[in-house]
């Protein structure tokens, strides 16, 4: 997450650069957060093909490590501001 004065700074940059104010000034600076999950235990399978023909679930095998560091999501935090 960012820090407050940073989106201040940026705030104030815009109103002095541009002249906008109040909620056109929310629209051109604002902070957000993306979320990625590349596997779903849930609702998706990864199904793998062995060597011997066999075909599995990632959730089932042995080595499930690989499933749950796909599982943890990704968090993204974002700032968006005119270019200065």
């Amino acid at each position: 997450m960012f820090d407050e004065t940073a989106v201040t700074t940026l705030q104030q940059q815009v109103r002095q650069q541009w002249g906008i104010e109040g909620k056109d000034l929310d629209y051109f600076v604002f902070t957000g957060t993306a979320s990625l999950r590349a596997y779903n235990v849930a609702d998706e399978k990864i199904n793998i093909l062995f060597k011997d023909g066999t075909v599995k679930d990632i959730s089932s095998i042995d080595n499930a490590l690989v499933s749950h560091t796909l599982a943890i999501p990704v968090k993204k935090f974002y700032i968006c501001h005119p270019k200065m």
